[in-house]
C-alpha cells in the first residue's frame, strides 16, 4: 500500500428517474461527478457535502445515526475508498466514494462561471468512451444504475 499524499471525496448523485449528475471538468477534460479535495482535518463526508454545495449549489446533509449510549455516533460511510495516483505530480491520493440518491425532481444546479452540467441516463454512460468519463468513473456509475451499491441516507437542504 502506498501512502496517501492527498485525500478526496467524491458524490454520485442520482435523480428519481435514474440519472446522475456529471461536471465538465476542464482540467481533466472529463465528465466527472461533483468533488474535490478535503480540507487539512476535515471529514471525508463534510467535504463531500461542501464539494457539491460549492460545484452545484445542491445542498444536502447525510443522515447521522446518534447512538443511544454516550455520545458516539455512526457517520456516514463511502461505498468504496479508491486509491488513484494522480498522473501529472505523482501523488496518491484516496478518494471516499459516496452516493446518494435525491427525492422529486432533479434538484436546480447553479454553477459558478462556465461550468458545464449535465443529468445523463445510464445507457448514455455506458456508451461513453475513456475520451470524455474515466473508465473508473464509469464503472461506478453503471454499478450504481445496476444496484451494486447501496445509497447513504441524506436529507436536501429546504
Amino acid at each position: 500500500m502506498n501512502k496517501f499524499e492527498s485525500r478526496t471525496a467524491t458524490v454520485f448523485i442520482k435523480d428519481q428517474y435514474g440519472k446522475f449528475l456529471l461536471i465538465w471538468h476542464p482540467r481533466w477534460q472529463r465528465w466527472m461527478p461533483p468533488g474535490g479535495r478535503c480540507e487539512p482535518g476535515e471529514p471525508d463526508f463534510i467535504a463531500a457535502m461542501r464539494e457539491v454545495k460549492e460545484e452545484t449549489g445542491i445542498e444536502f446533509e447525510f443522515d447521522i445515526t446518534t447512538l443511544l449510549v454516550g455520545e458516539a455516533a455512526l457517520l456516514p460511510t463511502p461505498f468504496a475508498v479508491q486509491q488513484e495516483l494522480f498522473p501529472d505530480n505523482q501523488i496518491y491520493n484516496a478518494d471516499s466514494l459516496y452516493y446518494v440518491c435525491v427525492r422529486g425532481n432533479s434538484p436546480k444546479v447553479t454553477t459558478e462561471g462556465s461550468a458545464k452540467y449535465r443529468w445523463f441516463r445510464a445507457d448514455e454512460i455506458a456508451s461513453m468512451t475513456a475520451a470524455v468519463v474515466f473508465p473508473d468513473v464509469r464503472h461506478h456509475l453503471i454499478a450504481i444504475a445496476n444496484g451494486r451499491y447501496r445509497a447513504n441516507p441524506i436529507t436536501m437542504a429546504s
